[in-house]
């Protein structure tokens, strides 16, 4: 069977699974009417949680039993998490003298509880409808295949990585921008290869190397995570889930406990730990110098830590986000409430976000607007930097319908893209392309251009795959791996 077979056998083995077209949709939908029935503070912590059953059940499944992946349901997976576990977190955590979590974030109880039933209802209808419509991305009967390809566009895009890095291309909490809304198609297709290249590292690192191979990926990995360090909380942490699925896929039995692997998942679990710790101290450092480089940062919190400070301000401030910053629904809120009695952008912001998309070579006057100006305009409020994501994206141009189609088009879109990738391109690069948007999918909070950007980008990886894959010892290596699969 060629490598390439495997993504096409979901075309005569997928069907509907019940859990997804049935019962996860049906708890989420019956969450959403509880709360539109009784919009209180107490039926929104009820909703909440039970969306974070729904949250937990598939992150589990999705991890380490999971067979079959489609985008749409890692997507409503994602925003299951985002909506339904982050306001639950805090609804029981933020402290608030006896006041509805609305009253905290200046909203009354009816239009939070409004937003929250309107996020859980998107997710059912993406569940639902992704599971009749999409073919899956990957469906596990074969073996996920490691090839010489996959390590020769590790080895590459890790040194276009680096020299990007030595060339301070990236700072503390992603890469260096010229406004708040972009960092440029360079810097963008930078960030691009970094999550998805950490996932193909960990794959290829898992998927049965020995020898010196197995410690030059381990390396290279360990590198790229440490990278991953200094762009953000949810950029180290989804590439880690990321890795535990696909590696599973291509061999490694995580159930199969040795000492060594005791050991191996002991290490990863608090490198997390750290890491997560270290990037909120950077940040923090990163708000006492004057300079924005890495290096200016890491030396102030090595001098906190020199103190015997460090630990207490990271977890400190780190306690403060998980209580308030889980709380993704407050930007939704608002826009369905003005959505209820004034015009919406009526697909403005969709229209902005894509030609933001387009790279500036063919349209180099194109406008820098973000979501939050768009909605500024559209309804005479100020938005500071908000929690964007597709349900966002959907109310501000079309309310409550927006909040059931605009998923459902983005991820039937990136869905496409990958899909063909696999027919017209190397089986490397329609690997790439179901980890990078995997990636895309799984994160809840982030501006619709940024699903375009990501479209735009993976094309532009297929054709220097392509180009790449032309070098005698990149076809070479890949024949070798394909004779002894």
């Amino acid at each position: 069977m060629a490598p390439n077979d495997t993504f096409w056998l979901s075309d005569q083995l997928s069907r509907p699974r019940v859990r997804y077209f049935l019962y996860y949709p049906l708890t989420l939908a019956l969450a959403a009417i509880l709360l539109w029935i009784s919009p209180t503070d107490l039926m929104t912590g009820v909703s909440s949680a039970m969306a974070t059953v729904v949250a937990m059940l598939m992150l589990w499944e999705f991890l380490f039993t999971g067979k079959v992946i489609r985008f749409s349901s890692i997507c409503a997976m994602g925003l299951t998490i985002g909506y339904g576990p982050g306001t639950f977190n805090t609804w029981l955590t933020l402290p608030r003298a006896g006041l509805p979590l609305a009253a905290s974030i200046g909203q009354t109880v009816p239009e939070l509880a409004d937003g929250v039933a309107a996020a859980l209802l998107g997710c059912a209808v993406l569940f639902c409808v992704g599971e009749l419509i999409e073919k899956p991305a990957w469906i596990a009967v074969e073996k996920l295949r490691i090839t010489g390809g996959m390590k020769w566009l590790v080895l590459v895009n890790s040194a276009i990585i680096a020299v990007a890095f030595a060339a301070g291309k990236f700072h503390q909490g992603g890469l260096t921008t010229a406004t708040s809304h972009s960092a440029g198609s360079l810097a963008e297709f930078l960030s691009f290869l970094l999550g998805a290249t950490v996932v193909m590292t960990g794959v290829v690192f898992f998927g049965g190397l020995s020898g010196k191979d197995k410690y030059i990926f381990g390396l290279i990995l360990v590198g790229l995570l440490g990278l991953l360090i200094t762009q953000g909380r949810r950029d180290l942490v989804y590439p880690a889930l990321t890795i535990i699925p696909m590696a599973r896929y291509a061999g490694y039995q995580w159930n199969r406990l040795t000492v060594s692997r005791i050991v191996l998942i002991t290490l990863g679990v608090g490198f997390l730990f750290v890491g997560v710790l270290a990037y909120q101290l950077l940040r923090l450092a990163g708000e006492t110098v004057s300079s924005t480089s890495i290096s200016a940062e890491t030396d102030q919190a090595t001098h906190w830590a020199k103190e015997g400070q460090a630990w207490k301000i990271a977890t400190a401030s780190s306690l403060q986000n998980v209580k308030r910053r889980t709380l993704l629904v407050v930007f939704l809120s608002d826009l369905l409430y003005h959505a209820r009695t004034e015009k919406t952008a009526n697909g403005r912001d969709l229209l902005l976000q894509f030609e933001w998309a387009i790279p500036s070579v063919i349209f180099p006057n194109k406008p820098a607007t973000a979501e939050e100006e768009v909605a500024a305009v559209t309804y005479h409020e100020f938005y500071p930097d908000e929690s964007n994501s597709l349900f966002t994206a959907g109310a501000l141009d079309f309310g409550l319908w927006g909040i059931l189609i605009y998923p459902i088009a983005v991820v039937m879109l990136c869905s496409l893209t990958q899909r063909l990738a696999s027919v017209y391109f190397s089986y490397e690069v329609a690997l790439f392309g179901l980890f990078m948007f995997t990636l895309a999918m799984i994160a809840p909070e982030q501006q619709m251009s940024s699903y375009f950007v990501q479209v735009r980008n993976f094309i532009g990886l297929s054709a220097f795959v392509y180009v790449l894959s032309k070098l005698p010892a990149f076809q070479a290596d890949h024949a070798a791996s394909g004779a002894n699969a």
